[in-house]
């Protein structure tokens, strides 16, 4: 089940790449004003020759090709601060820049995929090389400035890499939360029905069967087996049995609360606990669980309709069944009894 408000981390780099394009163009018009003011004029046809590379980074993006845009973007940006640093030698801090590279690539790139791998450590490296060979060599500025536009231009490049490095951060921050929300939803949900597993029935049954106690309210428990569901996938394949296993879910969950534990145990068998529900609500609910399921056709792959009923089986709580293990033990048996009964039917037993 994905949250609102999150975003998956490919989109995260699509969505970091774009800003970035956008943060870029900005940047290389201010700079081009600068130079405009200064009469910087080949230095300024040169950002205008440059900014069409960016423009066309961008329509990479929105034709669905983000690797390429990504490593168009960088190789431009590389070129671009190795035609500065040539401009106006390493006075101006342009050369600092280069530290941005190896944040972008943890930013832009999938460390995960080897091709992306190679693509980020071939950024990392040239960074380091030119950053290195621009430090030892210390090339002769091309255009003169003055000593108040060096430190401009030496402040904003210390800028530009602290936001790049925070930006990196952030990205890591995502990274850590999206795992860890996949990790949660690996460890609590069924992949197939999205509902509860049989870990986390047992442990959320166990905090109802603890608040039960200290309140003494009534719980309830519906164990739920599809009848002859080996016969399904043996006649219209696993494909269409999984899409019966969700329809049936679909079907069970608009009968629910949102209080409710709803989880497959594995197979066909499911569990239902109702909390603040005696005997005679939970009766209720599984005959109109039942009903549903009878009423409802499953459209099959070849286009046919597939029909299902359901059996089960109900246990309530008592000072006989003061366990989660012995109502299961006990809404099992109800759901046997079911079964032998001719299926299609709810049997209710109290302990």
């Amino acid at each position: 089940m994905k949250k609102k408000g999150y975003i998956s981390t490919d989109n995260f780099r699509v969505r970091a790449l774009k800003v970035s394009l956008v943060f870029t163009y900005i940047l290389c018009a201010l700079i081009s004003g600068v130079y405009l003011y200064l009469g910087a004029y080949l230095a300024l046809s040169m950002i205008g020759l440059v900014t069409p590379f960016y423009l066309w980074a961008w329509i990479l993006v929105k034709q669905g090709r983000t690797l390429t845009a990504r490593v168009l973007f960088l190789v431009v940006l590389t070129a671009h601060l190795t035609a500065a640093i040539l401009l106006f030698s390493t006075a101006t801090g342009f050369h600092y820049y280069y530290f941005i590279l190896p944040t972008t690539t943890g930013l832009f790139f999938n460390h995960n995929e080897t091709r992306q791998r190679y693509f980020a450590g071939f950024f990392f490296l040239a960074a380091l090389v030119l950053f290195l060979g621009f430090i030892h060599s210390n090339p002769p500025s091309y255009y003169t400035l003055t000593a108040q536009w060096e430190n401009l231009l030496r402040i904003s490049s210390g800028f530009m890499t602290m936001l790049t490095i925070f930006a990196g951060f952030t990205f890591i921050a995502h990274e850590i939360l999206m795992s860890n929300r996949e990790l949660f939803r690996l460890a609590t949900q069924d992949p197939l029905t999205g509902i509860f597993n049989r870990r986390e029935f047992f442990i959320r049954g166990e905090n109802a069967i603890q608040r039960n106690t200290l309140y003494n309210t009534p719980l309830s428990l519906l164990m739920m087996d599809i009848d002859f569901f080996k016969r399904i996938n043996d006649t219209f394949g696993h494909a269409n049995g999984d899409r019966v296993l969700k329809q049936f879910v679909h079907t069970c969950q608009t009968q629910t609360r949102s209080s409710d534990i709803f989880a497959r145990l594995g197979g066909e068998e499911f569990a239902l606990l109702l909390p603040e529900s005696g005997p005679e609500e939970a009766r209720l609910t599984a005959e109109r669980i039942r009903q549903e399921i009878e009423d409802q056709a499953v459209s099959s792959d070849s286009g046919g309709d597939i029909y299902i009923t359901v059996s089960i089986g109900i246990s309530a709580k008592t000072v006989k069944t003061p366990t989660l293990e012995r109502m299961i033990h006990e809404a099992d048996s109800a759901l046997y009894l079911a079964k032998s009964m001719g299926r299609n039917r709810v049997v209710l037993t109290r302990a």
